[in-house]
C-alpha cells in the first residue's frame, strides 16, 4: 500500500460503515447531557440561533464549536493572547488568522524579537487543515499528529434491520500558546481598580453588605454571624477594602475597630491604601495612614505605590497629601516606569508639573517597552500634558524599543493636534518606518482613524508605501472594515483598486477573507477585479468562504463573477473550502448554486473528509444526508479514501 495514502487512510477511518441511522436514544434538553441528562453542558460551547443541540449526550462534546477564545472538544482550552481577533483552530488550537504583534509559530508561541520582521505570508492567506497537505510530508509527522486525534466509532444494532456508526469528533490537544508578558494597551496596564467579572472567590455575606454600604446591616453581621471578617471575597477584597473603594469612612473605622488587617492584600497584590488612593477618597487614605503601622511606601500591583496609583488616576489631592506624608518619588515599578511616566499617562498636568519641578526625574527617561513620558501623553491624548514637556525641553526624536517614534505613538493615539503640532515642526520624517515597517499613516489607516490619516495625506505622505507583509494601505483598511479611509483612497486616487498585498492577494480578497461586506459593495461599484487570483489560486470565492459571510458568497455567486467549482489552493473548490472552515449556511448556499461534491482535493479528499478533519462535527450528519442524494458512484468517490 502506498504510504501516502496509508497514513490519509490511518488519519481518517471511511465516515459511514453501513445505513444513515443514527445512535436512537433521545437527546438531552438543550444545554444538558449524559445518560440521566442531568449534566449541564461545557459552557463555552458555540450555540447557533434556534438550535436545539448544544452538546453531544454521551461525552459532553460540543456539537457546533466554540465560542471565540476556545477550542478543543469541550471548548475548555484557551486560545493563545496572541492569536489574531483571539480566534484559533478549534480541533487543535493553531491561531486561524496569524499573530499579533511580531509572534509566529502554530500558536504564535514565538517571539523573534521587536525589530524582527513579520513572515511575508501570513497564517490567514493559506487553507491548511491540521493534516500535512503534500506528498513529502514524512510519515512520523503524521503519526504524530493521529495519536493525538480521538475517533471512536460506535456500532449500534437498531432492531434486527439496520447498524449505525456514530462518528466523535477528531481532535488533536497541541499546547497552548504561550502566554505573552506585553500589556494588552501598549504594555500600559497600571493600578487598576478591582474587577468584579474576574472572581476567583465567592463574596459573603459581609462582603456584599459592605458593597451595600449599609453601615446597620454591616454591624449587625458583625454581631450575630460567625465570619471572618479578613475573609477574602471576590478578586481577593476583605470586607475593608470594598468599603475603603466605595468611599466610606464610617464603614472603615467599624471593619478597623473590629479588627480588620489593613496590611492584607487581594489579587492584584494591592492593600486598602491602594484602593483607597486608585478611587480617590482623600479621607480614607487619611484614616488608613493614621492607623500605625501602616507604610506609606507599600508597594502594591506591579511594585506600585500608593503616590503612583493616586497619579496614575489623576487625583491630585490625594497626591499631595502621600507626598506630604512621605512618599518615595523615585520608585520604579516592576514595568520599569517611573512617577514621572505613571503621571504621564494619568493625564494630570499639574501632578505632572510637580513631578517635573520636584523630583529629580529624567524627562526622557525610557518606561515599559521604551516607552518616554511624551510618547505616553501623545499616545493617551493629553495635549496639555504633551505641551507642557516640550517647554521643558524634552527629547523628541526618540524610538522605542519597538522601533516606533513620537509620530507613530501619536497616530496610534489618535490625537490630530498632538499629530498636526510633530508635523509642523519637523520633528521626525512623515516617511520613518518603525519596527514592522510600518508609516505614520500606514498605522493611522490601521487603526481607522480617518481625521488623522487625512491629515498625513494633505501632508504628502507617502500613501503607496507597503509594509514588511506586503500590503498597503488600501490591503489594510479593507481588511479591516474602515470605511470612510477606504472611500477616501478610492476618490483621491491613492491606491490601485487592484493592487497585489500579501500572497498577491487584492483588496477585495482581504476584504472577503476578512468578511468586510461594506467594503466588497464600495469595491464593487469602483469596477475593481472580482476574476485575480492569489498566488495560491484562490479566487475572490474562496476567501468568501473562508470569512464565512453568506451574504458576500451570495452576492459573489449572483454575479456569476466565479465557477463555483472553481480550484483553488491544493486544487480546492469553494465548497471544500467552506466545509474545512465550518461554515454551514455558505457551504447550503454553495449546493444550491451547483458545487459538485463529487469533487476531490489534490490528496484524494472531499468534503466530508475535511469536515470531520477539522472537527466539524455538526456537519457530518448535515452532509451525509446531502450525499445520500448523490448516485451510488458519486456516493463512493465523496466518502471513501484511495487506498
Amino acid at each position: 500500500m502506498n504510504s501516502h495514502y496509508r497514513e490519509k487512510w490511518i488519519f481518517m477511518i471511511i465516515v459511514l460503515i453501513s445505513s444513515f441511522s443514527v445512535f436512537g436514544d433521545e437527546d438531552c434538553e438543550p444545554g444538558k447531557n449524559g445518560d440521566r441528562c442531568h449534566l449541564d453542558c461545557p459552557p463555552n460551547c458555540y450555540i447557533r440561533p434556534q438550535n436545539s443541540l448544544h452538546c453531544n449526550k454521551e461525552n459532553g462534546h460540543c456539537y457546533e464549536g466554540c465560542n471565540v477564545g476556545f477550542y478543543g472538544v469541550q471548548c475548555d482550552q484557551s486560545c493563545s493572547t496572541k492569536c489574531k481577533n483571539h480566534t484559533c483552530t478549534q480541533v487543535n488550537g493553531h491561531c486561524t488568522w496569524g499573530c499579533t504583534g511580531n509572534h509566529i509559530g502554530d500558536f504564535c508561541e514565538i517571539n523573534p524579537g521587536i525589530t524582527t520582521a513579520r513572515p511575508t505570508t501570513d497564517n490567514n492567506t493559506t487553507l491548511t487543515t491540521t493534516m500535512a497537505q503534500t506528498d513529502s510530508a514524512s510519515s512520523e509527522n503524521i503519526i504524530q499528529v493521529i495519536i493525538t486525534v480521538v475517533i471512536v466509532l460506535l456500532l449500534v444494532l437498531v432492531g434486527s434491520v439496520s447498524t449505525a456508526v456514530v462518528l466523535k469528533r477528531c481532535s488533536e490537544k497541541g499546547k497552548k500558546g504561550k502566554k505573552g508578558t506585553d500589556d494588552p494597551e501598549v504594555g500600559l496596564r497600571l493600578i487598576t481598580a478591582a474587577n468584579l467579572n474576574d472572581s476567583r472567590q465567592e463574596d459573603n455575606n459581609l462582603h456584599k453588605a459592605c458593597r451595600s454600604g449599609i453601615l446597620a446591616e454591616v454591624r449587625q453581621i458583625l454581631n450575630h454571624e460567625q465570619v471572618d471578617i479578613n475573609s477574602s471575597g471576590k478578586c481577593g477584597c476583605t470586607p475593608v477594602m470594598i468599603a475603603a473603594e466605595g468611599g466610606r469612612r464610617d464603614l472603615v473605622d467599624l471593619l478597623v475597630r473590629q479588627g480588620s488587617d489593613l496590611s492584607l492584600r487581594d489579587n492584584d497584590d494591592n492593600t486598602a491604601l491602594h484602593v483607597a488612593s486608585i478611587k480617590g477618597h482623600l479621607k480614607i487614605v487619611r484614616y488608613i495612614l493614621s492607623k500605625k503601622p501602616v507604610d506609606v511606601n507599600i508597594t502594591g500591583h506591579c511594585n506600585r505605590t500608593a503616590v503612583m496609583a493616586a497619579a496614575r488616576f489623576g487625583h491630585r489631592e490625594v497626591f499631595d497629601f502621600l507626598v506630604k506624608n512621605g512618599s518615595d518619588l523615585l520608585t520604579v515599578d516592576s514595568d520599569r516606569n517611573n512617577i514621572l511616566h505613571i503621571a504621564c499617562i494619568g493625564g494630570n498636568v499639574e501632578i505632572v508639573k510637580y513631578i517635573l519641578t520636584k523630583v529629580q526625574v529624567d524627562i526622557n527617561s525610557k518606561g515599559h517597552s521604551g516607552m518616554t513620558p511624551v510618547m505616553l501623553a501623545s499616545y493617551l491624548g493629553h495635549l496639555s500634558v504633551f505641551q507642557l514637556l516640550i517647554r521643558k525641553k524634552c527629547l523628541l526624536p526618540i524610538i522605542n524599543e519597538r522601533g516606533a517614534n513620537i509620530l507613530h505613538v501619536a497616530c496610534v493615539g489618535n490625537n490630530i493636534e498632538i499629530v498636526n503640532y510633530i508635523l509642523k515642526e519637523n520633528i521626525v520624517s512623515i516617511y520613518s518606518e518603525d519596527g514592522d515597517g510600518k508609516t505614520p499613516v500606514m498605522l493611522a489607516s490601521e487603526c481607522g482613524h480617518t481625521d488623522v490619516f487625512k491629515l498625513l495625506v494633505n501632508n504628502k505622505c507617502d500613501a503607496e508605501r507597503v509594509c514588511k507583509t506586503g500590503n498597503n494601505i488600501l490591503h489594510t483598511s479593507c481588511s479591516l472594515g474602515h470605511v470612510d479611509i477606504v472611500k477616501c483612497i478610492l476618490t483621491e486616487g491613492l491606491i490601485n483598486i487592484d493592487s497585489y498585498g500579501q500572497n498577491q492577494m487584492t483588496p477585495v480578497m482581504l476584504a472577503a477573507n476578512n468578511g468586510q461586506r461594506h467594503i466588497i459593495d464600495i469595491l464593487m461599484n469602483k469596477k475593481c477585479d472580482m476574476k485575480t487570483v492569489d498566488k495560491d489560486g484562490n479566487t475572490v470565492l474562496h476567501m468568501a468562504c473562508i470569512g464565512g459571510n453568506k451574504d458576500i458568497v451570495g452576492d459573489i455567486l449572483s454575479k456569476t463573477l466565479v465557477d463555483v467549482n472553481s480550484r483553488g489552493q491544493f486544487q480546492r473548490t469553494p465548497a471544500m473550502v467552506a466545509a474545512a472552515h465550518g461554515h454551514k449556511e455558505v457551504f447550503d448556499l454553495l449546493i444550491n448554486s451547483g458545487a459538485d461534491l463529487a469533487l476531490v482535493d489534490c490528496d484524494g479528499f472531499g468534503v466530508l473528509q475535511l469536515i470531520c478533519m477539522n472537527g466539524h462535527l455538526h456537519l457530518v450528519e448535515h452532509v451525509k444526508n446531502i450525499l445520500a442524494g448523490l448516485s451510488p458512484a458519486h456516493f463512493e468517490q465523496a466518502c471513501t479514501f484511495e487506498v
